[in-house]
């Protein structure tokens, strides 16, 4: 089971340096695409495997269409099957764009979605996994009701399989963005597909409430939300400073809060997660920020292995 892993850009030292520490666990097989100059010189300096570590050419880094060409043939070896999944720090629309050029789509299934996660005060599964999935993110502006429908089934089987909830609760996020007639047609696809269970229409407050366990909009709107949800800590940092200087029992009773607040802010940072899966492709696609680390990658890598391990393919094919 090998992994591909984009070594091209701004990440392309993080990449080099998790694929050291994971060739020494012996855990993972991975392909390091990128420059072959670059990537074997980093590599000279850091202990690890050579056994478990593979090195494809892609472009020289000095181009700026470096991280588009290491995406291409990223995932051009994953579709002829030498890997089983790929990881990117890549520029996300670049990926995507590759991805689609690459690759086709899982029957039945129109479009590809980009996922993210939110943590919420519920637990669901056997796993008590606390996050909300929200999709589309990013992956495409718009969506049709039969974008929409596919997106439920994709969120649907990737929570049933990640967080052991045999019947995660879909969501539709309210908006006329798209027109009534559209969002009630998105309504009626999703409630009459087989496997789902279809909770209604909710709005933005509800998410991180947890009142679904899948959320599905349009990428227009799932970016700005994401982005919205990941200042909401910030937001209550900023707002209990302001508190903390009104006095001493209150500066007190803020300090008391800042460790609550840390865990806060780690458990809605996309690094905490592993990264934002891509969905509706036969193979598992992880994309990471451009500015992560070693570790940040190491946990993206970790997410496409437990991916694979979970089947989430399928479980998608199943489910449509």
């Amino acid at each position: 089971m090998t992994v591909i892993l984009d070594a091209s850009g701004v990440a392309a030292e993080s990449a080099c340096r998790a694929a050291a520490t994971l060739s020494l666990r012996r855990a993972q097989d991975l392909l390091l695409v990128g420059d072959e100059a670059r990537i074997t010189h980093t590599l000279a300096s850091l202990h690890h495997n050579p056994e478990h570590l593979m090195v494809r050419h892609a472009a020289e880094e000095s181009r700026p269409e470096a991280s588009e060409e290491a995406a291409q043939l990223g995932l051009r070896l994953l579709a002829r099957g030498h890997g089983a999944a790929f990881v990117s720090a890549g520029d996300p629309q670049r990926v995507l764009r590759a991805a689609e050029a690459q690759l086709e789509l899982l029957p039945g299934i129109p479009r590809a979605a980009l996922c993210a996660v939110f943590p919420t005060a519920r637990r669901r599964g056997a796993a008590q996994d606390p996050y909300t999935l929200l999709l589309d993110v990013g992956a495409s502006p718009d969506a049709s009701p039969e974008h929409l429908a596919g997106y439920a089934r994709m969120g649907a089987a990737y929570a049933s399989r990640i967080s052991r909830n045999p019947r995660p609760r879909v969501a539709l996020l309210a908006s006329r963005a798209g027109g009534v007639e559209a969002a009630e047609a998105a309504a009626r696809l999703i409630r009459e597909a087989p496997h789902l269970d279809y909770y209604g229409s909710i709005s933005g407050v509800d998410i991180p409430q947890g009142t679904a366990d899948v959320v599905v909009c349009s990428g227009l709107i799932g970016e700005v939300v994401v982005q919205l949800l990941e200042g909401i800590p910030v937001l209550v940092q900023q707002l209990t400073r302001a508190v903390e200087a009104q006095g001493l029992q209150k500066r007190l009773a803020v300090r008391l809060l800042e460790e609550d607040l840390e865990h806060v802010r780690d458990v809605t940072d996309w690094r905490y997660y592993g990264g934002a899966p891509l969905l509706g492709y036969a193979h598992p696609i992880i994309l990471t920020q451009p500015a992560a680390t070693p570790e940040d990658m190491i946990n993206a890598v970790k997410l496409a292995a437990k991916a694979l391990r979970e089947d989430i393919v399928g479980a998608i094919r199943q489910g449509t």
